[in-house]
């Protein structure tokens, strides 16, 4: 079984949710993750930068999860960093920078059971909007739910729910809108969730790279509208005639995750490109 060593929790900020992610990603990949290494002297409770460290094979790889613009400051001194939120255009020039998929699902067992349970077919009226307004995104989301309040009514859906609800709305959905968090081409961990259980979702433009260099398309893999959302009620109007359609785009997400976030695939990324940078 393919081993990798990785940083002990001793209270490093986001560990149980960054560090845990890449945890039990590769876990359910058949990795045995031997918590070996000590954390980063920058890390401990909460004063670090938003990153860690794993080691493979003797290589010491650099995880940089922040979904801020900014970078780990010592980033050149890795050989290998992989990033949660990847943009071409903010780390693309970087020979040393690869993308990593952004966090999605904790407990794998349980997206396999939901997948089950969940069938998109966009045939139903609601219009799905469960995100709060908080933080970078308040200002974008109130906007959003303002618009989609006074255009659609009681058909758009800001109600709040445990995990599995949020998931299960799906099958009872036209579309989902999801506006981006931390930054606006952002790609949210609840769209993302949308997206791997096939349901359609509409977002402003993402600038993001998935493993394997698979990037999420606009009309294809998710639908989109500008980032004053002037266009938002036509685009989903457009598509009050166009179901079917709306169930190509949530199946060829659903695709898309497959192929480039589950937990087989990511590691198999992560080995092609670790085994690679040693020729």
């Amino acid at each position: 079984m393919k081993s990798i060593d990785f940083e002990r929790d001793e209270g490093q900020r986001y560990y149980p949710t960054h560090y845990l992610f890449f945890i039990n990603l590769a876990r359910a990949a058949g990795v045995n993750v031997r918590f070996t290494l000590p954390p980063r002297a920058d890390s401990q409770k909460g004063t670090g930068r938003r990153g860690f460290i794993f080691k493979y094979y003797g290589q010491d790889v650099l995880v940089d999860f922040g979904d801020h613009p900014t970078e780990a400051e010592d980033i050149d001194n890795f050989g290998t960093v992989f990033r949660y939120h990847y943009s071409k255009r903010r780390h693309g020039p970087r020979e040393n920078v690869f993308p990593l998929t952004p966090i999605s699902f904790h407990n794998w067992g349980q997206f396999s059971r939901m997948r089950k349970k969940i069938n998109y077919r966009a045939n139903a009226p609601w219009i799905l909007n469960n995100q709060r307004p908080r933080h970078a995104a308040v200002k974008r989301r109130r906007r959003a739910q303002f618009i989609l309040r006074e255009a659609f009514g009681a058909k758009a859906d800001f109600s709040m729910t445990g995990q599995e609800a949020f998931w299960r709305k799906i099958n009872n959905c036209f579309l989902s809108v999801c506006i981006p968090g931390a930054r606006e081409t952002i790609l949210d961990r609840g769209q993302l969730q949308q997206m791997a259980f096939g349901c359609a979702t509409l977002s402003t433009p993402l600038d993001i790279v998935l493993p394997d260099w698979k990037e999420p398309e606009p009309g294809v893999h998710y639908l989109t509208c500008s980032p004053d959302f002037s266009d938002l009620v036509g685009t989903i109007e457009r598509f009050e005639d166009r179901r079917r359609d709306l169930r190509e785009v949530g199946a060829n997400a659903a695709r898309l995750f497959q192929e480039s976030c589950m937990p087989a695939r990511v590691w198999d990324w992560i080995e092609r490109t670790l085994d690679g940078r040693k020729r």
